[in-house]
């Protein structure tokens, strides 16, 4: 997303070590502005205190600054609904981005 020209890039985890290790790897890979949200994707709500530097940390930001214009999920698995997948991407897709916006994987078979 930074190297399409994104201003400001969210990342969601909720483990400890992945959250931290896609903190060091943006900072790393000079993504200017980023944040992750160490949590689960369903916390998260639009508007108000998020967006702006870099960093994770369980407490951090649990808003996005505005809608998302691409959503990236890594939560399917073999079975399409591990997870807890089709719960997830709903919620991202009607309370986390903006309408139209680019999901990714967009279908499965």
């Amino acid at each position: 997303a930074a190297r399409a020209g994104a201003a400001h890039v969210d990342a969601v985890e909720m483990n400890d070590v992945l959250a931290a290790t896609a903190a060091a790897t943006l900072s790393s890979s000079g993504v200017g502005s980023f944040t992750v949200h160490h949590c689960v994707s369903t916390e998260l709500a639009v508007g108000g205190g998020g967006g702006g530097g870099g960093g994770a940390g369980r407490g951090g930001a649990r808003c996005l600054a505005a809608p998302a214009d691409l959503l990236v999920s890594e939560t399917l698995d073999t079975s399409l609904i591990g997870e807890g997948a089709l719960h997830s991407l709903r919620h991202a897709a009607q309370h986390l981005c903006r309408r139209g916006a680019q999901v990714i994987p967009a279908a499965a078979t």
